[in-house]
């Protein structure tokens, strides 16, 4: 808030103003034009050291309906007298964002208009390329496209994000990242974290959520599609309002949405701490594609000596042990105690990933490298080739091992299994003459064609026509 004296100071040649605001209404005219000052810096043409002279229409249109509840032309008029009079006094206060109050005005004003609570743009409204002839030189052509930013605070609310573009060496700057040569490729900036991350075209997350799905992951082991269904049921009461209010549609968290701010927030902070450009394709890929190999690399170099505390060693942490006379040192291991399985070539101790495409023996199981061997008899010790949809050769000792290995999933085989064990458990608690003859076949053939249900109904009558 700019100081009092400065504030009256300002005022001394307009008095007409004084008459025209009330003290809320005046106070909320400067805590708005301070916080639309990333958005007046957006969208000047200038130097940006000095205010513009005249507000954006939609701009002095928002502040007529949010302080006056009109933008009726005798408004308008009063918004730009206020603004010539306390523009100086104004830009040179810090930046500062409007209260939590005010966000109901935006979301009743703002979409209209393509003002949003949280402005979102590139960190720089001037050329960073030294090479290129516009170097420092104003970046133009700003586009803007509406989109949804999730918030830990407030829920999901509607933005309206901002590119920039250089005609000098034809780089377009987005929030995250600028595209450049020839449109392939995007690089993140790292100056500093960002607050929002953009998560997909259309979708950002406040880094404090950010934040708060990793601790969620990382504390109470919830998988992505929890985190996004939490925040969904969390958020519901806002969502349906807004969604109510201004008919704003895409304010649903996704699964992917959660992975892709989890993946690419990790990787910008290591890029911020490690000081090293993040740069990915810039194409129609999945998400998953064009951060696979920043992902890998990330792994890769915390492999050995680049991991915090590789080489310690303490009393609690290891033991040295005297094996036939040798020393030896045992060291603890942290392992998760539960294994899904993870997937990887059948050739023993091959590194290669597995292809992501499906073959036609199913989900591959080996790496492109080993693929050859995907056609081959299952059978280890048979060298013939696998005969589609089978898994084996057409050889009679191959098949059979094959169909022996299938028929364990049939339904006959089952029911075989569970007749055989309640027959066991039956006897065990009743000494009873078993069964022969027609009786015996009657009853299997009966125990076979049951379902689940039905046999244990029936071996309960069994059960009490033996005790009568």
């Amino acid at each position: 808030m700019p100081e009092l004296t400065k504030i009256f100071e300002a005022l001394q040649g307009s008095p007409a103003l004084q008459t025209s605001f009330t003290t809320d209404q005046f106070f909320l005219f400067i805590d708005l034009c301070c916080h639309l000052r990333p958005e007046l810096d957006l969208t000047s043409s200038y130097n940006r050291q000095l205010p513009p002279l005249r507000l954006p229409q939609n701009v002095c249109k928002f502040l007529a309906l949010a302080v006056f509840s009109s933008d009726d032309q005798e408004t308008i008029s009063i918004i730009n007298d206020a603004w010539r009079a306390l523009s100086r006094v104004i830009w040179q206060t810090s930046e500062r964002l409007a209260p939590a109050s005010a966000l109901d005005m935006f979301l009743l004003h703002g979409p209209a208009l393509k003002i949003a609570w949280k402005i979102i743009g590139p960190p720089t409204v001037t050329c960073t390329y030294s090479e290129c002839p516009y170097f420092r030189r104003d970046l133009t052509n700003r586009k803007q496209y509406p989109a949804t930013l999730f918030t830990r605070d407030h829920g999901p609310i509607p933005v309206f994000p901002s590119n920039l573009y250089c005609e000098g060496c034809h780089t377009t700057y987005h929030p995250n990242y600028y595209i450049h040569s020839n449109a392939t490729a995007r690089t993140y900036y790292n100056e500093t974290v960002p607050k929002v991350v953009q998560v997909s075209q259309r979708n950002f997350f406040e880094e404090t959520l950010c934040e708060q799905f990793a601790v969620m992951m990382t504390m109470a082991w919830n998988s992505a599609t929890n985190c996004a269904r939490i925040f969904n049921l969390s958020t519901g009461d806002y969502t349906r309002e807004r969604q109510k209010l201004i008919g704003w549609k895409a304010m649903q968290m996704e699964m992917e949405h959660v992975w892709n701010g989890f993946f690419l927030h990790g990787l910008m902070l290591e890029s911020f701490r490690s000081q090293t450009r993040l740069t990915f394709p810039n194409s129609d890929t999945h998400h998953f594609e064009r951060y696979s190999e920043a992902l890998i690399l990330r792994n890769e170099s915390y492999r050995g000596v680049a991991r915090p505390m590789w080489n310690h060693v303490c009393d609690l942490c290891s033991k040295v042990v005297i094996r036939d006379g040798v020393a030896v040192l045992i060291r603890a291991v942290v392992v998760d105690g539960v294994t899904i399985g993870h997937p990887c070539c059948g050739v023993h101790d091959c590194k290669e990933p597995l292809p992501s495409e499906s073959t036609p023996h199913g989900k591959p199981r080996y790496c492109l490298t080993h693929q050859n061997i995907e056609n081959k008899c299952a059978i280890t010790t048979c060298n013939q080739l696998a005969v589609a949809p089978h898994k084996t050769c057409a050889q009679a000792e191959c098949r059979g091992v094959e169909n022996k290995y299938t028929s364990t999933g049939n339904a006959m085989f089952q029911l075989k299994s569970r007749l055989k064990r309640n027959r066991e458990r039956l006897t065990g608690k009743k000494t009873i003459a078993p069964f022969h003859g027609a009786a015996a076949a009657a009853l299997d053939a009966a125990l076979l064609a049951a379902s689940a249900s039905t046999l244990r109904i029936r071996l309960q009558m069994v059960e009490l026509f033996v005790d009568t």
